[in-house]
Parts: structure tokens; C-alpha cells; sequence
């Protein structure tokens, strides 16, 4: 009984990472509300989703270092490469997920900001696991495998809509 309170809080801790991640991203992107009449440029949907942009890139990569970070842990795998892997996924790959969200624009902002949400996010994990008295490395790795593929799911689904409401400059 006492487990599934511990599954059930670190879940919940989770889910309202991810909520908490929603609500800024939400109130970061309110429209303002224009009290005059000029016109607001409008940018076109090639502007938004250049195919060699970094707002379309990271994403990709943040999933593909998740993945394969959590394989090689779940495969026990051992050397130099997963080690290289999994400290780099664990170092950039949840910060940047909720970073990513928020569309902070100069790359060294969102390198140093992905840097330390991370590392908050990985001590957080283990903290609330071994609260939880069901520390597990693998655990770990899985459940900030979880945050930073939605987190970068949720990064692409913003661009597309915001191409999707971007009219084409004719």
C-alpha cells in the first residue's frame, strides 16, 4: 500500500512539473492586446519553419538523446559511450525540455537556463524516489526520459501551431 502512495505522489510530482510548464508557456504567449489600429507584421510560415532552424532541430535531438540514453541504461549496457550519453542527456535534455517551451531566444540563455533546470530536475527525481523509498537509477533515467520527450513533443506541437495561424505573405 505504502508503494503505490510513492507512485502515485512521483507521478503527481510529474504531472504538475508538466502543468507548471504549460501555465508559463501560456502566459508567455498571451497575445497583447492592441489598442491601435496599425496593422502587425505578419511573418510567413517558411519564416517560422525553416527546415534548418534551431526552434525545429533541438527538439529532434532532445528526443533522440533521451531515447537512446534510456535504452542503453534499460540494455545495463556499460563504457565510455553511454556514460558520454546518459551524462549529456541528464546535464541538457529535461531542462531543455521545459526551456524549450517557453521560446527563449538566444541560445546561451537557453544552454545556461536547460543547465540548471536539469540538474534541479535529475536532484528533484532522486530526491522525491528515495523519499519515496523506491530509488532506482533506471527509474530515474525513465521518468526524465518522460519529461523531456513531452517537453520536446509539446515544442514542436507550438510550432506547428503557430504556423498553422500564421496567414502565408503572399
Amino acid at each position: 500500500m505504502q508503494r503505490w502512495k510513492s507512485v502515485k505522489l512521483l507521478f503527481f510530482a510529474t504531472l504538475g512539473l508538466l502543468g507548471l510548464a504549460f501555465v508559463v508557456t501560456k502566459l508567455r504567449h498571451r497575445r497583447p492586446s492592441h489598442r491601435s489600429n496599425e496593422p502587425q507584421p505578419v511573418q510567413s510560415r517558411t519564416a517560422i519553419l525553416e527546415p534548418m532552424s534551431l526552434d525545429v532541430i533541438l527538439p529532434f535531438i532532445a528526443i533522440f538523446i533521451s531515447v537512446v540514453a534510456a535504452l542503453l541504461v534499460l540494455a545495463d549496457t556499460g563504457g565510455a559511450i553511454r556514460t558520454f550519453v546518459v551524462i549529456l542527456f541528464l546535464a541538457l535534455a529535461p531542462g531543455y525540455a521545459i526551456v524549450g517551451l517557453v521560446r527563449i531566444k538566444p541560445i546561451e540563455s537557453v544552454v545556461a537556463l536547460s543547465l540548471a533546470l536539469s540538474l534541479v530536475l535529475d536532484i528533484a527525481t532522486a530526491g522525491l524516489l528515495l523519499y519515496a523509498h523506491i530509488w532506482s537509477p533506471v527509474a530515474s533515467v525513465i521518468i526524465l526520459t518522460l519529461v523531456s520527450v513531452l517537453g520536446a513533443v509539446g515544442q514542436l506541437w507550438q510550432i506547428t501551431k503557430v504556423a498553422q495561424r500564421s496567414p502565408e505573405v503572399v
